[in-house]
Protein backbone atom coordinates (compact mmCIF):
# COMPACT_ATOMS: atom_id res chain seq x y z
CA UNK A 1 0.00 0.00 0.00
CA UNK A 2 1.33 3.64 -0.57
CA UNK A 3 1.99 5.96 1.79
CA UNK A 4 -1.11 8.29 1.67
CA UNK A 5 -0.78 11.39 4.27
CA UNK A 6 -3.64 12.80 2.53
CA UNK A 7 -6.04 9.86 4.13
CA UNK A 8 -4.57 10.31 7.61
CA UNK A 9 -5.54 14.18 6.98
CA UNK A 10 -8.99 13.75 6.34
CA UNK A 11 -9.12 10.62 8.94
CA UNK A 12 -7.91 13.50 11.71
CA UNK A 13 -10.89 15.90 10.34
CA UNK A 14 -13.48 13.21 11.21
CA UNK A 15 -12.20 12.79 15.20
CA UNK A 16 -15.32 13.68 17.36
CA UNK A 17 -15.21 15.61 20.58
CA UNK A 18 -12.75 12.80 22.67
CA UNK A 19 -10.42 13.08 19.41
CA UNK A 20 -11.19 9.86 18.50
CA UNK A 21 -10.83 9.09 14.76
CA UNK A 22 -14.40 8.16 13.63
CA UNK A 23 -14.00 7.98 10.18
CA UNK A 24 -13.37 4.59 7.68
CA UNK A 25 -12.39 5.01 4.04
CA UNK A 26 -14.78 3.30 2.22
CA UNK A 27 -16.81 2.67 -0.90
CA UNK A 28 -13.93 3.49 -4.23
CA UNK A 29 -11.36 4.81 -1.80
CA UNK A 30 -11.26 1.09 0.14
CA UNK A 31 -11.24 -0.43 -3.41
CA UNK A 32 -8.75 1.70 -4.72
CA UNK A 33 -6.57 1.11 -1.33
CA UNK A 34 -6.23 -3.11 -2.22
CA UNK A 35 -5.94 -2.49 -5.93
CA UNK A 36 -8.61 -4.03 -6.53
CA UNK A 37 -9.76 -3.01 -10.47
CA UNK A 38 -9.03 -0.81 -12.70
CA UNK A 39 -11.53 2.11 -11.05
CA UNK A 40 -9.60 5.58 -10.02
CA UNK A 41 -11.72 7.64 -7.59
CA UNK A 42 -11.63 11.26 -8.02
CA UNK A 43 -12.83 11.63 -4.20
CA UNK A 44 -12.49 10.08 -1.16
CA UNK A 45 -15.35 8.14 0.04
CA UNK A 46 -15.52 7.99 4.16
CA UNK A 47 -18.01 5.96 5.86
CA UNK A 48 -18.96 7.59 9.48
CA UNK A 49 -21.08 6.94 12.31
CA UNK A 50 -24.80 7.61 11.72
CA UNK A 51 -24.75 10.59 14.53
CA UNK A 52 -21.58 11.96 13.32
CA UNK A 53 -22.15 15.63 13.25
CA UNK A 54 -20.32 18.68 12.02
CA UNK A 55 -20.41 22.06 12.35
CA UNK A 56 -18.31 22.86 9.16
CA UNK A 57 -19.07 22.18 5.49
CA UNK A 58 -18.21 19.20 4.31
CA UNK A 59 -14.91 19.35 2.17
CA UNK A 60 -15.08 18.77 -1.37
CA UNK A 61 -12.65 16.00 -1.59
CA UNK A 62 -15.06 13.80 0.17
CA UNK A 63 -18.52 11.98 0.24
CA UNK A 64 -19.75 11.01 3.11
CA UNK A 65 -21.46 7.27 3.87
CA UNK A 66 -23.07 6.94 7.40
CA UNK A 67 -23.17 3.38 8.83
CA UNK A 68 -22.47 1.99 12.15
CA UNK A 69 -19.57 -0.47 10.85
CA UNK A 70 -18.84 -2.94 13.18
CA UNK A 71 -14.92 -3.36 14.06
CA UNK A 72 -14.94 -6.59 12.08
CA UNK A 73 -15.54 -4.66 8.44
CA UNK A 74 -12.37 -2.31 9.76
CA UNK A 75 -9.09 -2.84 9.65
CA UNK A 76 -5.94 -0.10 9.85
CA UNK A 77 -2.76 0.67 8.44
CA UNK A 78 -0.55 3.94 8.16
CA UNK A 79 -2.33 6.11 10.39
CA UNK A 80 -6.03 5.71 9.24
CA UNK A 81 -9.25 2.88 8.53
CA UNK A 82 -10.89 1.63 5.81
CA UNK A 83 -12.85 -1.21 5.12
CA UNK A 84 -12.19 -4.92 4.66
CA UNK A 85 -12.72 -6.23 1.26
CA UNK A 86 -15.74 -7.86 1.14
CA UNK A 87 -17.36 -5.05 3.10
CA UNK A 88 -15.76 -2.78 0.21
CA UNK A 89 -17.25 -4.34 -2.19
CA UNK A 90 -20.87 -5.28 -0.78
CA UNK A 91 -21.09 -1.44 -0.12
CA UNK A 92 -20.29 -0.56 -3.61
CA UNK A 93 -22.74 -3.55 -4.85
CA UNK A 94 -25.13 -1.62 -2.54
CA UNK A 95 -24.55 2.01 -3.62
CA UNK A 96 -24.92 1.31 -6.80
CA UNK A 97 -22.67 3.55 -8.08
CA UNK A 98 -20.02 1.95 -9.88
CA UNK A 99 -20.32 0.23 -12.81
CA UNK A 100 -20.33 -3.80 -12.40
CA UNK A 101 -17.10 -3.94 -14.85
CA UNK A 102 -15.36 -2.73 -12.27
CA UNK A 103 -17.12 -4.80 -9.12
CA UNK A 104 -16.99 -8.15 -11.12
CA UNK A 105 -13.10 -7.30 -11.45
CA UNK A 106 -12.37 -6.64 -7.94
CA UNK A 107 -14.18 -10.22 -6.87
CA UNK A 108 -12.05 -11.95 -9.02
CA UNK A 109 -8.85 -10.08 -8.10
CA UNK A 110 -10.23 -9.91 -4.17
CA UNK A 111 -10.40 -13.84 -4.42
CA UNK A 112 -7.35 -14.83 -6.41
CA UNK A 113 -5.31 -12.99 -4.58
CA UNK A 114 -7.01 -14.64 -0.78
CA UNK A 115 -8.49 -11.15 0.26
CA UNK A 116 -11.89 -12.92 0.67
CA UNK A 117 -12.75 -16.19 0.46
CA UNK A 118 -15.41 -19.21 -0.13
CA UNK A 119 -16.34 -19.36 3.60
CA UNK A 120 -16.24 -15.94 4.15
CA UNK A 121 -18.85 -14.82 1.80
CA UNK A 122 -20.64 -18.14 2.30
CA UNK A 123 -20.99 -16.64 6.01
CA UNK A 124 -21.50 -13.30 5.88
CA UNK A 125 -25.04 -11.79 5.31
CA UNK A 126 -25.79 -10.24 2.21
CA UNK A 127 -28.73 -9.22 -0.03
CA UNK A 128 -29.87 -11.14 -2.96
CA UNK A 129 -28.59 -9.35 -5.63
CA UNK A 130 -24.90 -8.92 -4.01
CA UNK A 131 -24.91 -12.59 -3.18
CA UNK A 132 -25.64 -13.47 -7.12
CA UNK A 133 -23.00 -11.30 -7.96
CA UNK A 134 -20.25 -12.13 -5.93
CA UNK A 135 -21.46 -16.04 -6.72
CA UNK A 136 -21.64 -15.21 -10.81
CA UNK A 137 -17.66 -14.45 -10.47
CA UNK A 138 -16.75 -17.09 -8.77
CA UNK A 139 -18.54 -19.94 -10.76
CA UNK A 140 -16.23 -18.23 -13.51
CA UNK A 141 -13.01 -18.54 -11.93
CA UNK A 142 -13.96 -22.20 -10.70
Amino acid sequence: MADRPDLVLWALWSRNRNEEIEGVYSHDTALSLYDLSDLNPAKLHMTVPTDFRRNSDIPGILILHYADLPESDVQSAQGFRFTRPLRTILDLIEAGTVERTFIRQAVRQAFDRGLITRKQIRNTQMSGPARKIVQDVLRQVE
